[in-house]
């Protein structure tokens, strides 16, 4: 399993983890943890953000307000 392979520093101190029994649910929940970390440095710091690529491959429509 190679998530239990990674290790990962962030700015404020390492960042642990999470392994248990449900792999899926693992993944799920590191992923948004990771996710929470970025946007946080985002929103602090957004004149230092940059996306070099495109993540999205679907676009939401526009909806009226």
């Amino acid at each position: 399993n190679a998530v239990k392979n990674i290790a990962l520093s962030v700015q404020k101190g390492k960042l642990d983890i999470k392994h248990s029994s449900n792999e899926k649910q693992d993944i799920l929940d590191n992923t948004q943890n990771f996710t929470r970390i970025i946007e946080n440095m985002v929103r602090s710091y957004p004149s230092q953000w940059v996306w070099m690529h495109k993540r999205w491959e679907t676009v939401p429509e526009k909806t009226e307000k």
